[in-house]
């Protein structure tokens, strides 16, 4: 039998947060006047969200209310990267796995935002964060040209520099900047180029003429490329819909194409790349 993916629970096996769990229900019962104790959440372990705030509040005769465990989640939320516990070798197994192809998945009785913000504890969402910062660049420098801060040549340098230093980040050539996946993907390098021509092959099918297919360098420059134009392809799409073109406005936009690309490179093949767009459409 060929295993093609690894399914993992998450509370006890990827990180251990049900101390700070506790912390947070006694924090965040305070609010409605119940003076809880940590000890108290023990006997609704694995009970889900619900039960888990709603059986202590009932336990000091307070009826419970959704709000309550709305804002345990608020008060988890803010400091689960630091109080949460990353069990030794956890993210080197995750890094193991996925270098070696296999899909990797959650499964988990817990509320997904919880589960959400326990793959945020230990990383699974940086490359997604960093991407999304160089949709919102990209962003900000159309609308520099509309506005007259910059002028279309300039904001066509701005775009080359931009995927340049994406490719270098990506290759781990910056002098400065190193991507760290924490066990999330492959390493950045050749290695994530092979990825991502497992994950997307449609993207090196037409190569622009003299790109050397076997230079992995290469290569990413003419990923990051695409995903330059796929950017401009959102923002014209925007205008075209009569959105505001803003980053406040866009933000489901940029987020959305941010992690499309964040599984181009690291997760599932999502189909054929996407076709040539004409950035100064966009600006």
């Amino acid at each position: 039998m060929s295993w093609k993916a690894v399914l993992f629970d998450m509370d006890g096996v990827l990180i251990d947060s049900e101390e700070y769990m506790a912390k947070t229900g006694v924090r965040a019962l305070k609010k409605y006047g119940i003076e809880a104790k940590e000890s108290d959440f023990a006997e609704f372990v694995g009970c889900g969200e619900n039960r888990y705030v709603g059986g202590v509040a009932e336990k000091y005769g307070v009826p419970y209310r959704t709000e309550m465990k709305e804002y345990l989640y608020q008060c988890y939320g803010e400091h689960v990267k630091e109080e949460a516990n990353i069990p030794d070798g956890v993210l080197d197994v995750l890094h193991t796995l996925r270098s070696r192809g296999y899909k990797l998945a959650v499964c988990s009785s817990a509320d997904r935002v919880k589960v959400l913000m326990n793959l945020a504890a230990i990383g699974a969402e940086e490359f997604r964060t960093f991407l999304a910062g160089i949709v919102t660049g990209v962003l900000e420098h159309v609308l520099d040209v509309r506005s007259g801060k910059l002028k279309p040549e300039e904001a066509s340098e701005l775009d080359d520099a931009t995927v340049r230093t994406l490719a270098q980040i990506l290759m781990d050539e910056h002098e400065k900047i190193r991507l760290d996946l924490k066990g999330c993907g492959p390493k950045p390098g050749p290695e994530l180029v092979d990825e991502i021509k497992r994950n997307l092959p449609a993207l090196f099918r037409d190569l622009p003429e003299g790109t050397d297919a076997g230079n992995p360098r290469a290569l990413m420059v003419h990923a990051a490329r695409v995903f330059l134009r796929e950017i401009y392809s959102m923002i014209r799409s925007a205008a075209k819909e009569g959105d505001d073109l803003s980053v406040e406005s866009l933000k489901i936009r940029i987020d959305r194409v941010a992690a499309v690309w964040a599984e181009r490179f690291l997760g599932d093949s999502l189909g054929e790349a996407p076709s040539k767009t004409d950035e100064g459409e966009a600006r």
